[in-house]
């Protein structure tokens, strides 16, 4: 599926061989039954996965990601022709652009909990951003120079100055939680079954550690640890 062939769609355009799109990537719709829809992911992190999603929902992702596009196709317009919109706007558009996307990275910290909540993460955080379309080709570009590739599936934001840059994970067991160590102006949010973390600053600091949007981090992390924090890397990991 191109983005120029991506028109919004409801719920009676929903068949058999629709293709659609949400955070994961592309998917066929093989079967549905108006209320839920089998579908088989073409590309992405779950390629060849079929998966049952519920058809409202995925409406919702779906058209919201066809109305980033558009708005995108607009914003790459004025990037080419800046003088046509006013001088205030133009600054207004940077300085918020520079001020969320040149965010300060953290220090991590070099203990033994420090590389015990590496590992954790190298296995089970993914990372996910949700870009505002005024931020979206500075945000790519800043991907793409600290990590080498294109940046993967994202979330569009509603907004389009909004960027928000989260850190998910399954809630360990206490045991682990105790281990795991963020710096202190991190706040980490358990919702249940699911641990959030909304920093940009850790987002940043873990991208340039080695790890990458989605769940793809480098098998290269662990080459990175100090030799005497590899076993707590590695404990970490296995938790």
């Amino acid at each position: 599926m191109t983005d120029q062939t991506m028109t919004a769609l409801t719920a009676a355009d929903v068949s058999e061989s629709t293709e659609m799109e949400n955070m994961f990537g592309n998917y066929m719709v093989m079967d549905t039954d108006g209320i839920n829809m089998t579908v088989e992911y073409t590309d992405g992190e779950r390629a060849g996965e079929a998966q049952t999603l519920e058809i409202n929902g995925q409406l919702k992702v779906y058209n919201r990601i066809v109305k980033e596009r558009a708005e995108e196709a607009v914003v790459n317009a004025w990037r080419v022709n800046f003088k046509d919109l006013p001088a205030a706007k133009i600054k207004s558009i940077e300085d918020n652009i520079r001020s969320k996307i040149s965010m300060r990275t953290l220090d991590l910290g070099t203990s033994a909990d420090t590389y015990f909540t590496l590992g954790f993460l190298s296995r089970n955080a993914k990372l996910v951003a949700e870009v505002g379309h005024y931020y979206l080709q500075a945000f790519k570009d800043e991907y793409l120079g600290k990590t080498g590739e294109q940046v993967a599936p994202y979330i569009p934001q509603n907004k389009p100055n909004q960027l928000e840059l989260r850190i998910f994970f399954k809630t360990p067991s206490e045991d682990v939680q105790r281990r795991l160590s963020f710096p202190s102006d991190v706040r980490v949010r358990d919702y249940g079954a699911d641990t959030r973390i909304n920093n940009c600053a850790l987002f940043w600091s873990l991208i340039g550690y080695g790890f990458k949007m989605g769940r793809r981090h480098s098998r290269m992390l662990r080459e990175a640890v100090p030799d005497q924090y590899k076993a707590s890397f590695d404990i970490g990991l296995a938790a």
